[in-house]
């Protein structure tokens, strides 16, 4: 979905304002690729509802592959393209973009998913009987928090672990003061506490059963 508004600079108005997508990025695409990508959707009417109003663009599209890369304008010759001149104004067409969004639908409902992501940082193996965050995993979550940052969320679930050294009960506590510790550096780097909520799980659900040090970790779950 995207919203296109019409600049003052702009002389004339067109058609064609397409979304495509493509695993190359914009600079490392010639005029043939750009006019051979896998989907081009193209608005066949001319864009325009008035200087500055929004106009919404949007479509559905199935895809046969992974894509890195979203691109946006007109990918047809100029023969193709629909031109209407304005009163003044360059003789160029200049649109503003905005709210441009990419999410999955559901084939059967047609409604839109609700994604749920899950960061596990596995890669934070506290040291044994301790809570506290070494520094360099400090890095991984501000990388968690950059990914977190980019989703749509309403909740963040922060569920620490422990090995299976030590009691039950024990386990418990060490694993809420795990998950803890974590949900404190998500709240100083911005994200809101009210968003959060850290539960300690103990030994369950252990994922390695060679390396305990693997099971001494928090997940991040964000719904």
């Amino acid at each position: 979905m995207s919203f296109f508004a019409l600049s003052t600079l702009s002389g004339i108005r067109i058609n064609n304002i397409g979304i495509g997508f493509s695993e190359l990025k914009m600079n490392d695409l010639t005029t043939t690729k750009t006019m051979d990508l896998d989907y081009i959707f193209q608005e066949e009417e001319i864009v325009h509802d008035g200087v500055g109003k929004w106009v919404k663009v949007s479509s559905r599209f199935t895809p046969e592959q992974d894509y890195n890369h979203v691109i946006i304008g007109n990918f047809s010759n100029d023969a193709d393209t629909k031109i209407k001149q304005l009163s003044n104004g360059k003789s160029h067409a200049y649109y503003f973009i905005d709210d441009v969004s990419v999410f999955e639908v559901d084939c059967k409902t047609g409604k839109r998913e609700i994604e749920t992501k899950s960061f596990v940082l596995n890669n934070i193996n506290f040291t044994h009987d301790s809570f506290d965050i070494k520094k360099e995993d400090k890095k991984l979550i501000l990388a968690i928090y950059n990914q977190i940052t980019k989703s749509t969320y309403s909740t963040i679930s922060i569920n620490g672990y422990t090995d299976d050294t030590g009691t039950d009960t024990y386990n418990i506590k060490l694993s809420q003061k795990r998950a803890e510790s974590v949900l404190e550096e998500l709240i100083n780097l911005g994200i809101p506490g009210t968003q959060l909520q850290a539960t300690g799980h103990g030994n369950t659900n252990p994922i390695d059963s060679k390396n305990k040090a693997n099971n001494r970790r928090v997940e991040i779950i964000v719904e």
